[in-house]
């Protein structure tokens, strides 16, 4: 059944509604925030602060990880079943402790059983997961738990590595530090099977960074 075209515009357009009146609110709430703390911004460049503050946060580090995601992740019969390797996806986060963003690359594979995806859908469905509060522990199984129910592979893996700000910029003010977190998932938890499989993944991270000269 095709969905009703007037219907769908109306939900749009209420989505909308209740979306600039949560960015509404949130921006009147930043701006008694800033008073408490004695931060002047009513004049000048500072005069739509809280407004930009409060739409970053609701479109762009709160926006993403419900169950359902914004897109189609559309999946098609595989031509062939070897290993698929996408390296260097850029990953913004939000720190759940600080709400301070951390920023770094995301690294996956997978095995294909009796399903693939389309390549932009990778990159696509890791940012989205991405933009909400969390920890880079829980994010890097999220995502990976995400790939592994849509694609029902042989084998998955995730690896992300990222700095945070939250420890760069306060706290223990460490700059260079980075922090690597790796997900697997296979058939029957048997990840020794797949020892060749995950050499490979390693293989094509290494071979990507050596290309960039990056983090």
């Amino acid at each position: 059944m095709t969905p009703d075209p007037a219907l769908l515009e109306t939900i749009a357009k209420a989505e909308k509604a209740s979306l600039d009146f949560r960015i509404k609110k949130a921006a009147e709430h930043y701006k008694r925030f800033c008073k408490v703390l004695n931060i002047d911004i009513g004049k000048g460049d500072t005069k739509d602060t809280p407004l930009r503050i409060a739409r970053m946060f609701a479109t762009e580090f709160t926006s993403g990880g419900s169950p359902t995601p914004p897109f189609n992740f559309t999946v098609f019969q595989p031509e062939g079943k070897d290993l698929v390797c996408v390296c260097g996806i850029r990953i913004v986060s939000l720190c759940a402790h600080h709400h301070l963003p951390f920023v770094g690359y995301a690294h996956f594979c997978y095995l294909p059983r009796d399903k693939m995806v389309g390549l932009s859908k990778i990159p696509r469905a890791l940012k989205w997961i991405s933009k909400q509060p969390t920890v880079q522990e829980g994010l890097t199984r999220q995502a990976l738990d995400f790939m592994v129910k849509n694609l029902d592979p042989h084998f998955a893996a995730l690896t992300l590595t990222a700095t945070h700000t939250c420890m760069s910029c306060r706290g223990v003010q460490e700059h260079e530090a980075h922090m690597t977190t790796t997900a697997l998932w296979s058939e029957d938890n048997d990840n020794d099977r797949f020892a060749n499989t995950r050499a490979e993944f390693q293989h094509a991270i290494n071979l990507w960074y050596q290309t960039r000269n990056v983090l």
